[in-house]
């Protein structure tokens, strides 16, 4: 995990994480919001993620909470449970030219319990997310099991489209 925060001696520690041809195997846990990668509360530093491979995560693949300034660009992405990639509270992050599949169903005992298979999850997991700057391009989603409840590639937000200027 990647964040910021205040030493005991209110020292403040900026958190910075730059992975190039790297493989993360096995390291997301079940049933947690422990992701094999996760960014939250990392706003003061640049991180990036380029050219890796995260695989074979019990839970979520990768996490952005409440973080910014994070490039996550040209990466694969396989057999993780319940979402590969996902984005919440978010700013100045790109997120491009990356390859999704193998998300499956975490198997919970109840279905009462939802529990959606989603390839990426752009700031849409909970009402009204505030995400502001954030690039989602040329990103490749698929083999996205099936179940009895939703089960989809990209989760984005309703927005209006196009490029507004103020016309004061």
């Amino acid at each position: 995990m990647t964040s910021d925060f205040y030493e005991e001696d209110g020292t403040l520690r900026s958190g910075l994480t730059v992975l190039d041809n790297v493989e993360v195997y096995n390291c997301s846990q079940k049933d947690t919001a422990m992701s094999a990668i996760r960014f939250e509360g990392a706003y003061l530093s640049y991180s990036s993620v380029t050219n890796s491979v995260i695989r074979h995560g019990r839970g979520i693949g990768v996490t952005f909470k409440d973080a910014a300034n994070q490039t996550f660009i040209n990466n694969t992405l396989f057999n993780f449970y319940g979402a590969a990639i996902t984005l919440d509270g978010a700013s100045f992050i790109v997120v491009k030219n990356n390859w999704v599949f193998g998300v499956r169903s975490q198997g919970l005992a109840s279905m009462s319990i939802k529990s959606n298979q989603i390839g990426i999850s752009v700031c849409a997991r909970k009402s009204r997310d505030n995400c502001n700057q954030v690039y989602i391009q040329d990103n490749i989603v698929g083999g996205i099991e099936g179940t009895n409840v939703d089960s989809v590639g990209f989760v984005v937000p309703g927005h209006k489209c196009g490029f507004e200027r103020n016309q004061t």
